[in-house]
């Protein structure tokens, strides 16, 4: 099995992460904090680094040393710091547009300056992340977020939501757990119980496949993880 073709393709995990503030004045170290907690669990060490913390005269040796760091390495940027970004985007291997859920989802000066949505050669990643309050509700109209940008992945994280930052921590490490639906008619339902017991015995599901009336069933199961 290990030699199978899926293995020769599967991509390895991101080392370096550019997470682009689209909200200069947003304070995410809650955010950085509780994932680093989170990774920290999974054996996963994380630097996070910032535009100030770097001189100038030496940005490019560390760019240089990035991969010789033990662990991921979070780049912070935003449009107060446009050489320091560039710099991020060029080196990282996945790149986490971070945001405020409740913030205008127009299009950002930074997103286009980093032309983070055209098709470039290096075909890296982008991933929305959308932070909400804690115990905030469940969101809506999440699509008015992808008008004008070409993603693939979004997430919704709650502060001081463990459940989040877990799902969080296993996808960006490609430790994802993923559940697939079979079966037809009213053996169907029998997912919604099953799934459930799953739950409650800790397992914890990133992403599910299946038919459209499974998806169906899941959506109601993922409403009510939210809510919890």
């Amino acid at each position: 099995m290990r030699r199978n073709a899926f293995q020769q393709h599967k991509q390895s995990a991101p080392k370096n992460i550019a997470v682009v503030k689209l909200q200069p004045q947003q304070d995410i170290t809650p955010w950085t904090n509780e994932t680093k907690q989170q990774l920290g669990l999974m054996d996963v060490a994380i630097n996070v680094y910032y535009a100030n913390s770097q001189a100038v005269d030496s940005t490019k040796e560390f760019f240089d040393e990035l991969d010789e760091h033990q662990g991921l390495n979070f780049l912070v940027c935003d449009d107060q710091h446009e050489e320091w970004a560039k710099q991020c985007i060029t080196y990282c291997d996945l790149v986490l547009v971070v945001s405020d859920f409740y913030a205008s989802e127009d299009i950002k000066p930074i997103e286009n300056q980093l032309n983070l949505y055209t098709s470039n050669i290096l075909n890296k990643k982008v991933y929305l992340i959308l932070l909400h309050p804690e115990n905030g509700s469940m969101p809506t109209n999440t699509r008015r977020w992808f008008k004008g940008r070409q993603l693939n992945l979004h997430l919704h994280i709650r502060k001081n939501n463990q459940k989040d930052i877990r799902r969080f921590s296993r996808i960006i490490t490609n430790r994802a757990v993923g559940l697939v639906l079979g079966g037809g008619g009213a053996k169907g339902f029998s997912h919604i119980s099953t799934a459930k017991a799953m739950m409650e015995s800790g397992i914890e599901f990133d992403f599910v496949g299946g038919t459209k009336c499974r998806r169906i069933i899941w959506d109601l199961i993922d409403i009510c993880r939210f809510r919890h």
